[in-house]
């Protein structure tokens, strides 16, 4: 079988004919050589090439590919310096050239390689196999599902994928979407640049804003983007740094790893700062009066326990469910903790022995979430995306931030108006103005909302002039709102500071004028 005829070009050069059929026997097969040009080309052409084709398959309809037209030529330099001229050629059975849009006439389409004579082992036994690579892994790429992973029992357990969300639908300012496309697209091409550098083939995003700005929606979105399946790491299943790597170890090559919600896992966080209205969102308020060292022992059964103790969490509970985020190896009892929880336990005793308790081995750690990232187990797969996301960046370790391990932080704000007009263009089909516009966009720099309560507005009816004016209402009560909590917050703070200088012995001049009236 031929994929391949040789043309003569000029006499220091050597000249691939790749044939769109192969014609043994008068029985024409597909060249597989000739797909691979196509796709080949079609992620090069896109940026460089002055005339194209565009078309879309049924086999892949949410991509447009491009192909090169009669006659024109596409110039490649390879990193060693190589040139290669692709050129595209349709001829009918006179042997005359023709638009490959005919096809009644058509006797032959092909592609034209050209390169120096001096080049052809480096192009026919290391270029080429490339390009017949890369189309391979298109065609699989086309072909896989996508899979949403999650951890039980220190497993991966999985599910299809069929989320609808794109980066058309995201509620983003256009440039940052445009951005985060952008770096995801020189991620995956540059393999090589990777391997060249010695560094792991494997990027990192930070995403970082309130709740309901559409985080876990832009994972999804990049995950449609790139056809790469999602590994959901929930910290809170995973028993051990040990278990930590098997997980890693078994994740596949071109997925995306998620940890959602990072600064709740308790040891993975700094302190945040100590303010009487403080509560990290995470169903525990460190502060709370009545979160004493003593009573932060909660019964969560008959045999199930957390102790508390600063920024770690210890559980001793029933055996089936393994010990999370350490396993205390000590003789203490919990039977004999729980009689004596309200009398004489000495909590601070037990928390001074921690250290030596503790086997450092067996439990799940930063520096093994690290190492995870950007260590030596970050080498074990390659075209791997790892996202991280928070409600609360300055929470998080500095260390889990620095380039390399976080490469690009990603802001997801409160809703702005080029954002609104995403959800006007996608829940109402409203793409141009309308009157109700500037009111929205003076009232969004005022009131902090989220995509999701203004989406829940938009859903509601099919009508725009009734959905915006819900959505007008709805922020005007928000900017209320915020007003309202401005101003308790305001008076929150001055009496904390009156109550701070009556603990120092210094009373205000108000307050001495108030007690004397009262005498």
């Amino acid at each position: 079988m031929r994929w391949f005829n040789r043309s003569s070009y000029r006499k220091d050069s050597f000249t691939l004919v790749i044939n769109e059929y192969t014609r043994d026997n008068y029985h024409p097969d597909p060249n597989l050589l000739y797909q691979a040009c196509q796709v080949y080309l079609s992620d090069k052409l896109r940026s460089k090439a002055t005339r194209l084709k565009g078309y879309r398959t049924k086999t892949d309809q949410n991509n447009v590919s491009y192909s090169l037209s009669q006659g024109e030529r596409f110039i490649e330099t390879l990193e060693d310096g190589i040139e290669l001229t692709w050129m595209f050629c349709c001829k009918n059975n006179k042997g005359k050239d023709v638009d490959h849009g005919i096809s009644g006439s058509l006797s032959s389409r092909y592609f034209e390689l050209t390169f120096d004579f001096a080049n052809k082992t480096e192009v026919l036994d290391g270029y080429i196999p490339l390009v017949l690579l890369k189309y391979y892994d298109r065609v699989i790429e086309m072909k896989k599902d996508i899979f949403l992973y999650t951890v039980q029992f220190d497993t991966w357990k999985s599910v299809k994928f069929n989320h609808p969300f794109t980066f058309d639908k995201l509620a983003l300012d256009p440039e940052l979407k445009q951005s985060i496309i952008d770096d995801l697209d020189m991620f995956i091409r540059r393999k090589e640049f990777y391997n060249k550098v010695g560094k792991a083939w494997k990027r990192g995003y930070l995403l970082y804003g309130p709740p309901g700005t559409g985080k876990s929606s832009l994972v999804a979105a990049m995950a449609n983007y790139l056809r790469f399946s999602i590994y959901d790491l929930q910290l809170g299943a995973v028993t051990s740094d040990a278990v930590l790597r098997r997980l890693m170890h078994s994740t596949t090559n071109k997925s995306i790893i998620v940890i959602e919600d990072v600064d709740c896992t308790i040891g993975l966080s700094r302190a945040p700062p100590k303010t009487e209205d403080y509560n990290d969102g995470c169903g525990y308020d460190p502060f709370d009066e009545q979160s004493s060292e003593e009573d932060q022992v909660e019964e969560e059964g008959d045999d199930d326990y957390r102790l508390n103790f600063g920024d770690e969490e210890f559980y001793q509970g029933r055996e089936n469910k393994g010990n999370q985020m350490g396993n205390i190896k000590s003789n203490w009892k919990v039977s004999e903790y729980k009689g004596n929880r309200k009398g004489n336990s000495n909590v601070s005793e037990y928390k001074g022995n921690q250290k030596g308790n503790v086997d450092s081995d067996s439990k799940l750690s930063l520096s093994g979430l690290l190492n995870f990232i950007d260590g030596l187990w970050s080498s074990c797969g390659d075209e791997r995306i790892i996202i991280l996301t928070t409600n609360h960046k300055d929470r998080l370790d500095p260390a889990m931030l620095r380039p390399g391990r976080m490469d690009m932080h990603i802001n997801m704000t409160y809703l702005t108006k080029k954002g609104f007009r995403v959800l006007a263009k996608n829940y109402l089909g409203v793409s141009g103005e309308h009157p109700l516009f500037e009111e929205i966009d003076t009232l969004l720099e005022i009131a902090n909302v989220t995509p999701a309560q203004v989406a829940e507005e938009l859903i509601r009816t099919e009508d725009a002039d009734v959905a915006f004016s819900r959505v007008v209402d709805m922020l005007k009560k928000k900017c209320k709102e915020n007003r309202k909590i401005k101003e308790g917050d305001k008076k929150r703070t001055i009496d904390s500071i009156e109550g701070k200088k009556e603990e120092n012995g210094v009373v205000s001049r108000k307050k001495m004028r108030t007690d004397r009236q009262k005498e």
